[in-house]
């Protein structure tokens, strides 16, 4: 049974670990689409790497580590494009995030672990569809997982939708987060939307000063959340319903502004649609119970 929190705590035990973690990473459960580089700065003569378009536009770039021991750390939204591991001792390692083109000893394993997760959950390969119909399937699927989270959270002590644990998300913060994704990733790139965002969405720190009508003090209940998560999957699904294979390829109508990563600009409306999914999903079938 599915938990509405994050799975994916760091480990305290006597053997240690490092954790790379991503809020709401997407890939655990879907994959993801790889996304344009932009050229990164050289400094002091070393080839920094290219930037992902996401994080690295509003991310302070890092520094080079040298003989360092990172033993028990923990890396949060954090971008690790182009990052060089050599002569490293990795051993009880977890790594969670948008992860593409992943070499281990010279071995790309990003494939494998891609077959492995399509084999888990089935439905990456309907979301992946470019049929209308078997998108509007995988859709259904994923909102009849997160029926049964729902109604697992109502079962649970009064409160427990507002704890975290690990340092991830509660149900409710997961749930605001997912209000914030359909907002931008339906509404604006699908619809074209120019209003005004659902105040109550959870954004990561890095993205709040791009989206000021985000309220990080709003404390909304359980119910008013569910009420537009409700909303959102009923619009979503009239869209599936009604879209047309040769709609699908269609450029989003991203807005103008610095907060949106150039290549959704260039995306088609299907992989904007698969961003809402991919987080319903991730958050849904991944999850563990508490």
């Amino acid at each position: 049974m599915p938990r509405p929190c994050d799975a994916s705590a760091p480990s305290t035990g006597a053997g240690g670990r490092a954790v790379l973690l991503h809020r709401g990473s997407t890939d655990r459960l879907f994959g993801a689409d790889r996304v344009a580089p932009q050229t990164g700065r050289e400094d002091v003569g070393r080839r920094h790497g290219v930037r992902m378009s996401l994080l690295g536009s509003i991310l302070a770039r890092m520094t080079r580590f040298d003989d360092q021991d990172l033993s028990d750390s923990e890396f949060r939204e954090c971008d690790l494009t182009r990052a060089r591991l050599i002569g490293v001792v990795m051993q009880d390692a977890i790594i969670d995030g948008l992860v593409t083109n992943l070499v281990v000893n010279g071995v790309e394993v990003s494939s494998y672990v891609e077959a492995e997760l399509d084999r888990r959950h089935p439905v990456r390969l309907l979301i992946r569809s470019a049929d209308p119909a078997e998108l509007l399937r995988g859709f259904r699927e994923l909102q009849a997982a997160w029926s049964a989270t729902r109604e697992r959270l109502r079962r649970m002590p009064s409160g427990s939708e507002h704890q975290r644990v690990g340092g991830e998300w509660s149900a409710v913060e997961t749930m605001r987060h997912l209000v914030f994704v359909h907002d931008c990733w339906f509404g604006r790139c699908c619809l074209g939307s120019t209003g005004p965002l659902t105040a109550f969405g959870v954004v990561p720190g890095y993205v709040l000063e791009h989206e000021p009508g985000l309220d990080p003090a709003a404390t909304p209940s359980l119910d008013e959340v569910l009420a537009v998560r409700d909303r959102q999957n009923a619009e979503l699904d009239r869209w599936l319903s009604a879209v047309t294979a040769d709609e699908l390829p269609t450029p989003t109508p991203v807005p103008e502004g610095s907060g949106w990563p150039s290549y959704a600009r260039a995306s088609p409306c299907s992989s904007a649609c698969m961003l809402c999914w991919t987080r319903n999903g991730h958050t849904t079938v991944s999850a563990s119970a508490t």
